[in-house]
């Protein structure tokens, strides 16, 4: 079964959350919030929540293969036949350049292996490993004191580099290039001083994207991947 390590990001999230539980008392009037110019937003994106995926390979632009999928996942890409980079968790980085104008980038770096033996047969091992960038554009909308809603527009890139093999000795190699237009619009739930629990759509649809698959001593075979996915996912934001 896969075993994926979506992203460092939970870390990092959770060690500026102990840092914002330990504000002082008097801090809650003065403390910045999301949208706030001049300050940061470190974000955990997608940690948690519900998406659909589906994804269509073709070669020569004949579509040989669709798949799809609906899932949940908690701190991990989800479990299904249909894996993509974008259930992945990532983290965000964004900076309030004026009264709620955001510029940031997310980034989700991760790994995944599987090995399979069915009775008396041979030993299948997978693997794979990587990563997705996001810059983007964003706009800070207060509509309590404490909820906000922050719809961000952006481009993700994603490579992944894979490798299968099998005890008899058949190997084979892969590569995938995308890129996608991705759309993110949550609402910001403010919980405490700098902390906020975030939840809302997202959107990603590929507009280019192709694999590379290399068997041992054999050419490389090019197919082409379209990918679209929705989702409503949750996430954390501490703004510093």
């Amino acid at each position: 079964m896969k075993r994926s390590v979506g992203s460092f990001a939970l870390v990092l999230v959770l060690g500026f959350c102990a840092r914002a539980g330990a504000q002082t008392a008097d801090e809650p009037s003065s403390a910045p919030t999301v949208g706030d110019p001049g300050h940061w937003a470190v974000s955990l994106e997608r940690a948690f929540g519900f998406d659909y995926v589906k994804e269509t390979q073709s070669v020569g632009g004949v579509d040989q293969q669709t798949g799809s999928a609906t899932s949940f996942s908690l701190f991990s890409n989800p479990l299904s036949p249909v894996v993509t980079a974008f259930s992945f968790p990532r983290a965000g980085v964004d900076v309030f350049v004026a009264p709620g104008l955001s510029l940031g980038t997310s980034l989700a770096v991760f790994h995944g292996s599987q090995s399979i033996t069915p009775t008396g047969g041979t030993e299948t091992s997978e693997s794979f490993t990587g990563v997705v960038v996001t810059p983007r554009i964003g706009y800070v909308a207060h509509l309590a004191p404490s909820i906000s809603f922050w719809p961000r527009a952006g481009i993700s890139i994603i490579y992944v580099s894979s490798s299968a093999s099998t005890s008899g000795g058949v190997d084979i190699s892969q590569t995938s290039d995308l890129i996608a237009g991705t759309v993110e619009a949550p609402l910001v739930f403010t919980v405490a001083p700098r902390v906020a629990f975030t939840f809302g759509p997202t959107f990603d649809i590929s507009f280019s994207g192709a694999r590379s698959q290399t068997p041992a001593g054999s050419g490389t075979t090019t197919i082409d991947e379209k990918v679209m996915e929705i989702g409503a996912q949750a996430g954390l934001v501490v703004t510093l």
